[in-house]
């Protein structure tokens, strides 16, 4: 049974403004023991800026980690396994806020499609993949609206899953589709499932000018990614 998880919030600089709302519900989640902000506004990128931590915020659970380079939106793949303190491990969106049982309905959720350590992959949104394109060829599901797991080929925004399955190099994986260099990439046998949890809310920086979907050349990227691994996956060259 998971009591307690370790949660990664990677953050391009950015969104400074929204962050001590979100690291605050996180720090209100009793199961969320370790709690690592991994901060690419150390980098000095233009329009972001390092995130300045309150003193008085939980030093025993709440770390800033740097990172000045800034590897991109997948730095949570790199930190997780050398930093948690536990197996079971968070990686989430610096744009949704938790609150009441969030954490423990979601690991109630995980431990239901991955019992007995069975590897499994979860979020709070998904789609299941019918054709080469990303929008017209898949199903979307978010967490708020079902009551079972649904079976997804890609989750996200929030994901819970093991650190051990986070062993392999970054070097290739695109910025705006690390859920999906994970998932259908790495791990494209691995079941995954959006879990059904209501208590999170999406702040409105998550649909702004900072939101990465809103960029026409990363939105391409991811597009053009999920169309190579489609075909990939199903065994064509």
């Amino acid at each position: 049974m998971i009591k307690k998880v370790s949660v990664f919030i990677t953050t391009a600089g950015n969104r400074t403004e929204t962050l001590p709302l979100i690291l605050s519900a996180w720090l209100a989640q009793p199961e969320a023991d370790d709690i690592y902000l991994l901060d690419g506004g150390a980098a000095g990128q233009p329009g972001t800026k390092p995130f300045q931590r309150p003193k008085q915020w939980a030093p025993d659970r709440l770390t800033i980690v740097p990172l000045n380079p800034d590897p991109g939106s997948a730095a949570d793949y790199i930190y997780a396994p050398k930093l948690a303190r536990h197996n079971t491990v968070i990686l989430a969106d610096d744009d949704i806020l938790p609150y009441g049982r969030f954490t423990a309905d979601f690991i109630r959720g995980y431990e239901e499609v991955s019992p007995n350590g069975f590897h499994a992959i979860g979020g709070i949104i998904g789609r299941s993949f019918h054709g080469p394109e990303y929008h017209s060829g898949t199903s979307f599901y978010r967490a708020d609206r079902i009551s079972k797991p649904q079976p997804v080929g890609f989750a996200g925004v929030v994901l819970i899953l093991e650190k051990s399955i986070l062993n392999f190099s970054i070097e290739d994986c695109p910025k705006n589709a690390d859920d999906l260099f994970l998932q259908m990439k790495m791990y494209p046998h691995m079941r995954k499932f959006v879990l059904p949890v209501i208590n999170y809310k999406n702040l409105p920086c998550a649909s702004d000018h900072t939101a990465m979907y809103r960029n026409p050349a990363l939105k391409k990227e991811r597009e053009d990614f999920y169309r190579k691994y489609f075909f990939l996956n199903l065994g064509y060259k």
